[in-house]
C-alpha cells in the first residue's frame, strides 16, 4: 500500500528547564484531570495520540538538528530529541539565546494510506483516504548539466465528512509531504516533496505537491553594494560576490572612489588568501601591495599614489589567484551554499553522510565566483558539471541531500535478470547519435576581470567516431577546474565515454527490492531471451526512474555499458542461467536462477 505523511507546524511554548541550556516540552497529547468532567461539566478534551516529531526550527528558518538520544542532545548545540516512548521533546537551544523570548516551531507528522481500512505504523494512525498519487519519475542527462528538472504532482485525498477540513486553518505551506510503499513490515521511501498549495471541494483535497530543491532556491548572492556614500553610482545595487575555493582573477570594487585620498576596496564575501594585488596603469597589470587588508571581509586599502589617475579617476584593480573558502571536492561549495543561505549543516539530520563522503572523493576541488545573480540550482547545476566529473546533487526519498558521481566502472549493485523484468516481450531500446562526439573541449580557469578563459582539447578518438559514426562534432564543457592537468583528465575520460553510441534501454521492474534503485547506480541487466541473444546481459547505468509502490515497479532508462559473459545451460525445461563476470580479470561472480522468479 501507498503512505503518505504530511507536515504540521506548530508553535512550541511551555518549555521546562531540564538541564543546562535543554528544556523540555510535551508536544503530543495530555491528559485532562477528571474533576474537570466529573465536577464541573467541562469537555474532556484530552487527546491521547501518539505523534511523531520531525522538525523543530527557531524563527522558521534556523534548523535544529536531530539527535539519537537525550545524552546527544545535552552535549549538541541547536539540537533536539524526541523520546517516541515517552512522547517528550528535548531541545539544546543556542548558547546565546532565550527561549522565552523568540519564536520555535515543531512539525509533527500525520499519514495517510490507500489501503482499505485504518492501518498503524509504530502505533501511529494512518487513514484510508488516499485516491490518487502522482507519478514519480526522475532524470538524468547523459550531456549537459544546464536543466534542473524538478518532480512534482498532485496527491488527493478524500474529504468526504469534512475529516480534511482542518487544513482549511492550518498552514501547511513549505511543509514535508512524503511518500511510501509499505508491505505490512518496511516502510520504503518512494519520495520527499514540499507543500506548494492544496484545493479544496467537499468531496476531496488536492495536495499540490514539489520538488523540495524548487523551496531552497533563492536568488544569490544575496547582499549588494549599499550604504558607501563615496561609492560610485555605476557600483552601487551590484552584488558582493561569493567565492569558493582557488580563483584565477577576481575584479576589485572601491569603495570610496568619489572621496579623496587612499582608496578602500572590497573584492567579495571574504577569502583565504589575496594571493596578489594587481593595479591597470598605462595597460599594464601592476603588482601594489595594500597598506591595510582584511581578509574576513576580503577588502584592502591602496595608497592614492599607486591606484589613482593625476584626475584622481581610480584605476582598476583586481586579485590574481587569490583563493575563497577553501575547497577540497566541488560538492564542498554546496554544502558551504547550502549552511549559508539556507541554514542547513552537514549533518545527519539533513544529509546521507555515508553515500556523500564517499562519493565526494572522486571529485576534483574547483574554483567559482559567484560574480551573478541567479537561482542557487542554477549555480548548482552549473557546479554539477563542473568538475573533474559530472555528478548529481539530490534530495533523497527520506528527505534527506546527497550526491553520486556519473561513474560508468563502478561496482555493479544488482543483478537483474529477465523474469521479473516485465516488458520483457519487447525490451525496447534506442540508440541516439547525438550522444557521440569526434573532440572534447573543456574550459577551465576563468578570468572573472578579463572573461578570458583557458582550455584544453581532446581528439584522441576523432578518426574512430568520424569512421564508425560519420560524426565530427565537438562537445564543449564549462567547468571550474583550476589546473590543465584537472583539465586534461576531464577531456580523456568524456572523450572516451562520447566515443561510442550507447544504445538506451527502457525497463518496467517487478519487485519491491527494486524500488530504492538510485539514478546513476550501476547495475547488470538480462536483455535476452532464451533462444536469442538479443543485446546480452550488460552493465547498465541508471539514467532515470519512476517508482510505483501499488504495482511495485519502477520504470527505469538506462545507458547500456560494457557485455557480461555468460554462459546457459537447459535442464528440464526450465533455464537455469549461470552469469559469470570478471573484476580486473581475476574475480568471479555467480548468479543462478530459475526460471519463474525463485532464486539460488
Amino acid at each position: 500500500m501507498n503512505i503518505l505523511e504530511i507536515g504540521i507546524t506548530k508553535s512550541a511554548s511551555g518549555f521546562v528547564n531540564f538541564s543546562p541550556f535543554v528544556y523540555k516540552l510535551k508536544p503530543a497529547g495530555f491528559q485532562l484531570a477528571d474533576y474537570w468532567v466529573t465536577i464541573f461539566g467541562a469537555t474532556d478534551e484530552s487527546n491521547d495520540k501518539i505523534i511523531r516529531v520531525k522538525h523543530f526550527t527557531r524563527a522558521s528558518v534556523n534548523n535544529y538538528t536531530s539527535v539519537d538520544s537525550l545524552t546527544l542532545c545535552q552535549v549538541t548545540e541547536q539540537s533536539f530529541f524526541f523520546d517516541f516512548a515517552l512522547q517528550d521533546l528535548y531541545i539544546h537551544f543556542e548558547h546565546d539565546q532565550n527561549p522565552l523570548t523568540d519564536s520555535y516551531q515543531y512539525t509533527i507528522s500525520i499519514g495517510y494510506t490507500d489501503s482499505q481500512g485504518v492501518v498503524y505504523i509504530n502505533n501511529i494512525e494512518y487513514l484510508p483516504i488516499i485516491k490518487s498519487i502522482p507519478p514519480i519519475s526522475q532524470q538524468a542527462s547523459i550531456v549537459g548539466y544546464d536543466k534542473q528538472a524538478y518532480v512534482n504532482g498532485t496527491v488527493v485525498l478524500s474529504n468526504v465528512n469534512g475529516i480534511m477540513d482542518f487544513l482549511i486553518k492550518e498552514n501547511v505551506y513549505g511543509n514535508d509531504a512524503d511518500l511510501f510503499y509499505y508491505d505490512g513490515t518496511t516502510l520504503t521511501p518512494l519520495a520527499s516533496f514540499y507543500i506548494e498549495d492544496y484545493d479544496f471541494t467537499l468531496q476531496s483535497v488536492s495536495i499540490n505537491v514539489q520538488d523540495k530543491r524548487k523551496a531552497e532556491n533563492p536568488i544569490i548572492p544575496e547582499n549588494t553594494f549599499t550604504g558607501y556614500p563615496d561609492m560610485k553610482d555605476s557600483f552601487v545595487g551590484k552584488p558582493i560576490y561569493l567565492a569558493y575555493g582557488a580563483i584565477r582573477e577576481i575584479p576589485c570594487t572601491p569603495l570610496n572612489g568619489e572621496a579623496s585620498g587612499n582608496v578602500d576596496f572590497k573584492a567579495c564575501e571574504s577569502l583565504t588568501s589575496f594571493g596578489t594585488v594587481q593595479v591597470l596603469i598605462d595597460d599594464i597589470w601592476t603588482t601594489k601591495t595594500p597598506t591595510v587588508n582584511d581578509l574576513g571581509t576580503a577588502t584592502f586599502t591602496l595608497a592614492s599614489a599607486d591606484v589613482r589617475e593625476t584626475s584622481g579617476a581610480v584605476r582598476k584593480v583586481k586579485l590574481v589567484n587569490p583563493i575563497g573558502e577553501v575547497v577540497t571536492y566541488a560538492s564542498d561549495v554546496i554544502k558551504a551554499l547550502n549552511l549559508r543561505i539556507l541554514g542547513i549543516p552537514f549533518v545527519s539530520s539533513f544529509y546521507n553522510l555515508t553515500e556523500w563522503t564517499v562519493e565526494e572523493t572522486a571529485l576534483s576541488p574547483i574554483g567559482i565566483l559567484i560574480d551573478k545573480e541567479r537561482p542557487l540550482n542554477d549555480w548548482i547545476k552549473d557546479i554539477e558539471g563542473g568538475a573533474n566529473i559530472g555528478f548529481r546533487y539530490e534530495i533523497t526519498p527520506d528527505g534527506k541531500r546527497t550526491i553520486r558521481v556519473r561513474d560508468n566502472y563502478r561496482a555493479s549493485s544488482v543483478f537483474i535478470p529477465r523474469v521479473p523484468i516485465f516488458n520483457n516481450d519487447l525490451l525496447p531500446v534506442k540508440t541516439d547519435s547525438d550522444t557521440v562526439y569526434a573532440e572534447v573541449k573543456v574550459r577551465y580557469g576563468k578570468s572573472y576581470e578579463s572573461g578570458d578563459i583557458l582550455s584544453v582539447l581532446n581528439n584522441d578518438y576523432k578518426d574512430h567516431v568520424i569512421a564508425s559514426y560519420r560524426q565530427r562534432k565537438r562537445l564543449t564543457v564549462d567547468t571550474f577546474l583550476t589546473s590543465s592537468a584537472y583539465a586534461d583528465d576531464r577531456a580523456v575520460n568524456d572523450a572516451l565515454d562520447f566515443s561510442e553510441i550507447r544504445p538506451n534501454a527502457t525497463l518496467r521492474i517487478v519487485g519491491t527490492e527494486y524500488l530504492g534503485l538510485k539514478i546513476y547506480e550501476v547495475i547488470t541487466v538480462e536483455l535476452e531471451q532464451p533462444d536469442r541473444e538479443y543485446f546480452g546481459t550488460r552493465e547498465a547505468l541508471i539514467l532515470s526512474i519512476a517508482p510505483e509502490g501499488r504495482t511495485q515497479t519502477n520504470i527505469l532508462q538506462v545507458r547500456l555499458l560494457d557485455f557480461v559473459s555468460t554462459q546457459k545451460v537447459i535442464d528440464g525445461g526450465d533455464s537455469l542461467t549461470e552469469y559469470n563476470w570478471y573484476d580486473s580479470g581475476d574475480s568471479t561472480t555467480d548468479y543462478d536462477y530459475i526460471d519463474g522468479g525463485s532464486s539460488e
